[in-house]
């Protein structure tokens, strides 16, 4: 579920931090633009902080694969 939500969260929140970025550009703009650059990033951020805890709950050291252990 944790997967789910880091990947819808940085996906809709990306798009609407570019659509900030070009809006900044646009005189008239730039206080309007200020309100998705709040959304947008904060949506990404969250996102990327899910997928940081998703790796540390998910990954151990039992599951990793070894090279040392290879039998050749």
């Amino acid at each position: 579920m944790l997967g789910k939500w880091s990947f819808w969260l940085y996906n809709i929140g990306l798009p609407i931090l570019l659509l900030s970025m070009f809006m900044a550009q646009i005189k008239g703009l730039l206080g309007f633009a200020h309100i998705f650059t709040f959304t947008g990033g904060t949506a990404l951020a969250i996102g990327v902080i899910l997928v940081i805890i998703n790796i540390y709950l998910n990954v151990h050291e039992s599951t990793a694969y070894n090279s040392n252990n290879k039998s050749s």
